[in-house]
């Protein structure tokens, strides 16, 4: 109606009332959305059918941002010296293996300031699982680095002190970080 009257339609047919028991009245999408946040079994609060349409199409998650994504590791950096290639070692085969530029990569650590680590897993006894080269590099030389005018700005804009750069990094493919 334009005058903005409702109109009330009848109910015809038979009105079936329907009740939940009092544990089922207690259940909210909140409650199931905390439980699965929780790794906790829903299957106590909804049938089986919609539990498996829930698991089957990622319903009820939170944003990632609520998630566990990055799993903490306590790791151990050592050996910080200019060593040139001498350091890569073990990590060579790996590196060759992932497709890195072995005359590239060698360029690089030839530079005089380039810089190489160690990186340690605490947890497998500290054995070197990574390695990491990088070099310092100075206010004034940053349109040189990175050959841009505006990233060579922004970086002076948000930095005091010294600037490194990190050239490469390696983990190992057996590695848990």
């Amino acid at each position: 109606m334009d005058d903005g009257t409702v109109r009330h339609y009848p109910v015809t047919g038979k009105i079936i009332p329907l009740t939940l028991d009092k544990f089922y009245e207690d259940i909210s999408s909140t409650r199931i959305r905390e439980n699965i946040d929780l790794n906790r079994d829903i299957s106590n609060l909804i049938d089986t059918v919609a539990q498996n349409y829930i698991y089957d199409k990622n319903m009820y998650l939170r944003e990632p941002t609520y998630k566990h994504v990055l799993e903490s590791r306590e790791i151990v950096i050592e050996g910080i010296a200019h060593r040139g290639c001498e350091g890569l070692g073990e990590f060579m085969p790996g590196i060759i293996r992932a497709g890195y530029d072995a005359d590239v990569l060698q360029r690089y650590l030839s530079k005089p300031k380039t810089y190489e680590m160690y990186i340690n897993d605490t947890s497998e006894d500290g054995a070197p699982v990574g390695y990491a080269a990088f070099h310092k590099v100075g206010t004034r030389d940053l349109l040189s680095e990175f050959e841009s005018q505006s990233f060579a700005e922004k970086i002076r804009a948000h930095t005091d002190g010294a600037i490194g750069v990190i050239g490469f990094v390696y983990f190992d493919d057996e590695s848990r970080i």
